[in-house]
C-alpha cells in the first residue's frame, strides 16, 4: 500500500491523504472522510496545516482549502 505523510492541524485534527478517497480526518478519536466530488479517484499528494486551523490539500485535480470543515476548490488548469 502507498505511504502518505499525515498532517496535524493546529486544532488537533489529524489529516490523512488517500489515493482516490479524499482525505480522512480524525478529531477526538473519531475518523470521517472529506470527499469533495473532484477528489474522487484523485490522488492527494500533500497536506499542510496552518496555525489558524486552515488546511491546504494538494491533489492531482487541484488545490483545496479546508477551513471550519468546509472546503474551497482551486481547480488545476
Amino acid at each position: 500500500a502507498p505511504y502518505w505523510q499525515i498532517s496535524l492541524g493546529a486544532d488537533g485534527r489529524i489529516f490523512q491523504p488517500t489515493d482516490g478517497e479524499g482525505v480522512r480526518i480524525s478529531q477526538a478519536g473519531e475518523w470521517r472522510e472529506m470527499v469533495p466530488p473532484t477528489l474522487v479517484k484523485s490522488t492527494v499528494n500533500s497536506i499542510l496545516g496552518e496555525r489558524d486551523g486552515t488546511v491546504w490539500v494538494g491533489a492531482m485535480t487541484g488545490l483545496y482549502r479546508v477551513a471550519k470543515n468546509h472546503y474551497t476548490e482551486i481547480p488545476a488548469s
